[in-house]
């Protein structure tokens, strides 16, 4: 008997196909992860009184840099202790992007026409809301 095994250009190609496919599903909701972040953030930015647009641009420019960092880290470190509550997973990283927020808001409040007067305050309040508004769209099955 013959055993029919495939051949090799087949079982790449295949591969190629499942990291694409991989690829593209990571893609997706790193860019829904980051759309919801910031529609939340400067929703709750807005609601605590910045109106000034340029403080509204450095909140939605501060988020392009930790978003996908907390997305990068949090899908690492999943992959790797899949046993462990995704929710303590994420604790690590969640603060580092408070701490990284929080500097980027000191800077800047330090600058020009601008201020965000309580910035290690501002960076807690947006991550624990948009963090928990996360937590509930993915348990409720939304995202």
């Amino acid at each position: 008997m013959h055993s029919i095994t495939a051949h090799p250009f087949v079982c790449i190609l295949d591969i190629y196909r499942q990291t694409m496919n991989y690829t593209i599903e990571l893609i997706k909701t790193f860019a829904i992860a980051l759309i919801l972040t910031v529609i939340v953030e400067e929703i709750l930015a807005l609601i605590m009184g910045f109106r000034a647009k340029l403080e509204l641009v450095i909140i939605l420019l501060v988020n392009t840099l930790t978003n996908p960092l907390m997305m990068l880290y949090y899908t690492f470190i999943r992959s790797k202790y899949p046993d462990i509550n995704g929710v303590l997973l994420q604790l690590p990283g969640e603060l580092l992007v408070v701490i990284i927020e929080a500097y980027v808001f000191i800077k800047m409040g330090k600058t020009k026409d601008y201020c965000f007067d309580h910035p290690i305050l501002l960076s807690i309040a947006l991550n624990v809301t948009s963090w928990m508004i996360g937590i509930l769209l993915e348990t409720g099955g939304i995202i």
